[in-house]
Formats: C-alpha cells, sequence, structure tokens
C-alpha cells in the first residue's frame, strides 16, 4: 500500500456537499440515522478533519483518547475505487504518527467491513453502546 498525497481541506461549499453526499449513501446502506449530523457536527466543532486524497478520494479523521491512550479515529474513508480504508490506511497511520498517536480506531455498523478491517491488521474489540463494531491498530 502506498502513502497517498493528501491534503487537509476546509469544510466548505463543496467539500461539504460531496463528503455529505458519500457519508448519505453509507448511512442509508448501513442504516445508520444521524451519522451525516455527528461527522458534519465533529468537523464544524474544530473536533475532525477533513483530508483530500486525489480525484476520487477523502477521509475525516478525529484525535481522541482510547482506553487513555492518544487515538486516531477513521471517521470515515471513501474512495470511488472502493475500500476506502484500505486505500488510505498508510497514509491515515502516517498523520497519526504526526501528532504521536499510539492508536487508530475504527468503527463500523456494516457487517461486512470487519473483515476489511482485520486485513489491514485491526484488532477486532467487540461492540460499544451504539451497537458498532469496535477496532482498534497500534500505530507502526
Amino acid at each position: 500500500m502506498m502513502t497517498q498525497r493528501v491534503e487537509r481541506v476546509d469544510f466548505t461549499n463543496e467539500w461539504r456537499t460531496k463528503l455529505l453526499r458519500a457519508i448519505n449513501v453509507v448511512a442509508e446502506r448501513d442504516m445508520q440515522e444521524g451519522v451525516a449530523d455527528e461527522i458534519e457536527r465533529s468537523i464544524d466543532e474544530g473536533r475532525a478533519f477533513l483530508f483530500s486524497a486525489g480525484k476520487g478520494g477523502f477521509f475525516v479523521l478525529e484525535p481522541m483518547k482510547f482506553e487513555g491512550q492518544p487515538a486516531v479515529n477513521m471517521t470515515f474513508c471513501w474512495s470511488t475505487e472502493r475500500h476506502g480504508m484500505i486505500k488510505y490506511y498508510k497514509t491515515v497511520e502516517g498523520l497519526a504518527r504526526k501528532i504521536n498517536a499510539k492508536l487508530i480506531i475504527g468503527y463500523t455498523k456494516n457487517e461486512r467491513l470487519p473483515e476489511y478491517y482485520e486485513r489491514i491488521g485491526f484488532t477486532p474489540k467487540g461492540k460499544n453502546e451504539k451497537g458498532l463494531f469496535v477496532f482498534v491498530r497500534e500505530v507502526q
């Protein structure tokens, strides 16, 4: 997996529309009501950040603590080539390293995604109080 060229982008106009459209596609498929509002609010409040990864992809990262350790939540990954999480993982890991995060966290309701998390080295941690699968990987 190659590290992608990325840039942090402002969450305005074109990017807001592009991100919310993608989130709504995923949220509808996975029956995750309110997820678009939650991600939009976290970016608007400065808790999460939107990154462009070229023409067909983007992702949202949210620095956080997980079990007392500095972590980055891969809040949302999108690629027009499918499997954004797999495609952008090394890039996300590089960004996590820059802020001294020790862990990368992923949450999903989609029962097909655990296979992809495990494929790139995440460890399943069960489900959280919202019924989402939780996955954790140490930053290398």
